[in-house]
């Protein structure tokens, strides 16, 4: 038997070789560097990439946290489940939870995860962890682990939110003002009605003294 499966001059039946087992590189990155204030959302990315020749079709991974640090918000795909007193977010396997049936060689799955930072820490880490990952033929892959370091500070201010503005509503009153000039032309129209009213009136007493007159002068 050679080494390169095919039968010799004995008659022996060919034997496949065996397929070359899969690479599984796994990466775990920080959405913003550097600190993160306490109250604020932080993100981390999860890259799993087939470096091999054949398809992966079981990838099981655990995300491992500081729940007295972080607090589990949201992840994309989904986990199959969160333990969030452990700390840990768990996906049977990823493969399917990316709605994949095989990760095909030169493939990545990306994934996702947000946690809320809770207070002020020194430095914690956050780890993932892949093991048991198994290829089309069964075959186990070597695990991978990474990890991110974060620290966690809280400057005593409190955290920005974006708030609605009181609306105001302004009331305008007009007040009709007079001019000097108009104060004026209305003081001569109220003279001359009390002058018209008293030439009315004597008018009146002069009639009825010249009724009285008339009436003495019959007789």
């Amino acid at each position: 038997m050679r080494s390169d499966g095919q039968s010799g001059g004995g008659g022996e039946a060919a034997v496949p070789a065996k397929p070359e087992g899969a690479k599984l590189p796994f990466t775990k990155s920080l959405g913003v560097p550097g600190p993160v204030k306490a109250g604020l959302p932080i993100t981390f990315t999860l890259a799993v990439t087939n470096d091999g020749l054949i398809d992966i079709t079981s990838i099981p991974m655990r995300d491992i946290y500081n729940p007295a640090a972080l607090d589990y918000l949201s992840a994309d795909p989904p986990p199959t489940s969160v333990d969030e007193a452990a700390g840990v977010v768990r996906w049977q396997n990823l493969v399917e939870s990316a709605g994949l049936e095989a990760l095909e060689p030169g493939e990545t799955i990306v994934v996702e995860i947000v946690f809320r930072a809770l207070r002020d820490i020194r430095e914690t880490t956050n780890r993932a962890e892949v093991s048991d990952a198994k290829d089309e033929f069964g075959n186990s892959i070597a695990a991978q682990e990474a990890e991110v370091p974060i620290q966690i500070i809280d400057d005593g201010q409190p955290t920005a939110t974006a708030t609605e503005e009181p609306q105001t509503t302004t009331t305008v009153t007009v007040v009709a003002t007079s001019t000097p000039e108009e104060e004026v032309e209305e003081e001569r129209d109220e003279e001359n009605e009390e002058e018209r009213a008293t030439a009315g009136r004597r008018r009146q007493a002069r009639q009825c003294q010249l009724l009285l007159a008339s009436g003495r002068a019959q007789r």
